[in-house]
């Protein structure tokens, strides 16, 4: 047997999309994928001038996400690059090498922001002290803090993350089945604005993780591909199996799942409505309580140091 033949052409086929049945050579898989990201730029991004400011882990996630914000938003648009380096020994260096390399080719500002600066601590440092929580519950939400400070300090339109569609199959049964609808309610895109929050979108959230990694490596975008070292500890890694099972026995599963969630997002967000925001006593954050959960974190942190 040959190379499989690109069912839309004559050409060698680079990918079989098992969703849709088809094998794609380059030219028809960049087309795939430029064409949903373009139909998400346009119901996610509603600004035609401003900034947006791009988490960028310096992975084939966020890389292609800035690759693709840079070659299809409107050019009145200003896109900056946010990186968080969490502190963690042998691995944030290196994806951080990657990242510049990649706003360097772009032209696109890039900044750093650190845990040490922003919270005192680095994420290796909380791990040596820590005696029950997992370091994905610190990193998630402190990096998401993180980003919408300095997202906030250039008055950023938008934050954009780079969530594929696997990613986003994910969050939405976790939070299925943690009976979660407040979470459900509050996933990205976001269309509506909260004090001092700057709202999310997820242009690669129909993109699955195999497609953006094939698109990252025919296009010569700049990645990382080594794992972090607290990856093994991640509650996600069961929800990524399962997922994975689901879409192996029955190839569209993932849409699915995504598509069964928009028809419910309205419903959710209505009931979300209710709860009421205020600014975190301490730091001045959104917040549905007295102290945000970063501070709480921290709070946490200093007691397990005393």
């Amino acid at each position: 047997m040959g190379v499989p033949r690109c069912d839309l052409c004559d050409s060698d086929a680079v990918i079989y999309i098992r969703s849709t049945q088809r094998h794609l050579c380059k030219r028809h898989f960049e087309e795939f994928v430029i064409k949903r990201v373009k139909r998400e730029i346009k119901e996610q991004i509603k600004i035609k001038k401003g900034t947006i400011a791009v988490g960028l882990s310096g992975g084939k996630d966020s890389g292609v996400l800035l690759y693709l914000l840079h070659k299809l938003v409107d050019k009145n648009i200003r896109i900056v690059a946010i990186t968080v380096d969490e502190g963690i020994e042998g691995y944030r260096k290196e994806t951080i090498k990657a990242a510049s390399q990649l706003t360097r080719q772009l032209g696109v500002e890039h900044r750093i922001v650190r845990f040490s600066d922003v919270f005192g601590i680095t994420l290796d440092d909380v791990m040596d002290i820590e005696d029950k929580l997992k370091p994905c519950t610190y990193c998630g939400i402190w990096r998401r803090k993180a980003l919408n400070i300095e997202a906030r300090k250039m008055n950023a339109d938008y934050l954009a993350i780079g969530t594929n569609l696997d990613d986003y199959a994910q969050t939405i049964l976790m939070n299925i089945l943690r009976d979660d609808t407040s979470k459900l309610a509050k996933l990205a895109p976001h269309s509506k604005s909260i004090k001092n929050y700057v709202p999310r979108i997820v242009p690669l959230r129909l993109i699955s993780e195999k497609e953006v990694l094939i698109y990252a490596i025919l296009k010569g975008i700049p990645h990382d591909s080594r794992e972090c070292p607290y990856a093994p500890y991640a509650l996600r890694n069961e929800f990524r199996r399962i997922i994975s099972m689901l879409e192996n026995e029955a190839p569209g599963t993932r849409e699915k799942i995504v598509q069964f969630y928009l028809e419910l997002k309205d419903k959710l967000q209505n009931i979300e409505q209710k709860n009421e925001y205020r600014e975190c006593v301490k730091c001045g954050e959104s917040t549905t309580g007295t102290l945000c959960k970063s501070c709480l974190l921290l709070e946490r942190v200093k007691s397990l140091s005393a």
